[in-house]
């Protein structure tokens, strides 16, 4: 059973890369690099504002 899941996973890579242009493919890269700092950024200002409440509330 463990043997299917690297195939499938290859197959489904080949089949993707098949049908992506490099451009796609770069452009893709592009945006999801950029969701993920967006989403870590607002994440370190989420922990901030949470440390921040703490410190005021503490005192």
């Amino acid at each position: 059973m463990a043997h299917i899941y690297p195939i499938a996973i290859e197959s489904l890579l080949d089949m993707t890369f098949d049908h992506l242009e490099e451009v796609k493919l770069g452009n893709f890269i592009g945006r999801m690099n950029f969701l993920t700092q967006d989403y870590n950024s607002s994440l370190r200002s989420q922990i901030f504002r949470v440390h921040h409440l703490k410190k005021k509330l503490s005192t």
